[in-house]
C-alpha cells in the first residue's frame, strides 16, 4: 500500500490558495434507528445525511488577513473549499461548499501568530477520484 504525506497538501478557498500548516475533514452521516417490534429484540438502523467539518490552520500574515475579501473566511460566510491530499497537480482534492462557523487567532510571546477556522459544508461533497 503506497502512502503519503501531507507537505505538498493545500487548501483553496473560492479559487484562492492559502498558505496552510494543517487541515482536517471528518465525514459523518446521521444514523436513525428503525427498530421495530419485529426485530427479533436487535435495534435496527439506517443511515441518513452526509456532513463534513474540520478546521484549516495557518500563520498570520501581515500582508494578507484572512478576514481580507478574498479569502473572507469571518464567521458566517459562505466558502468553496477545496482540500488538496497532495500536490496540485495530481488532482486529488475533496471539495464542497461550506459555511465558516469560527475564527480564531492565537497570538504567544515566543511564537508566530496564528489563526484556524473550523467550517461545516452544505450540500454535495466530492470525493477524490
Amino acid at each position: 500500500m503506497a502512502k503519503q504525506t501531507g507537505k505538498d497538501g493545500s487548501v483553496y478557498v473560492d479559487a484562492v490558495q492559502l498558505k496552510v500548516s494543517d487541515w482536517s475533514l471528518s465525514l459523518k452521516t446521521d444514523i436513525h434507528d428503525v427498530t421495530t417490534t419485529e426485530g427479533n429484540g436487535a435495534k435496527e438502523k439506517i443511515g441518513g445525511l452526509l456532513e463534513g467539518s474540520g478546521t484549516v490552520s495557518s500563520f498570520w500574515d501581515v500582508d494578507s488577513h484572512p478576514t481580507d475579501n478574498p479569502p473572507n473566511l469571518q464567521p458566517g460566510t459562505s466558502v468553496v473549499l477545496k482540500l488538496h491530499l497532495g500536490a496540485v497537480a495530481d488532482g486529488k482534492f475533496f471539495t464542497f461548499s461550506a459555511i465558516v462557523d469560527e475564527l480564531s487567532i492565537e497570538s504567544g510571546v515566543a511564537s508566530a501568530i496564528g489563526y484556524n477556522f473550523t467550517f461545516q459544508s452544505t450540500g454535495l461533497i466530492t470525493y477524490p477520484t
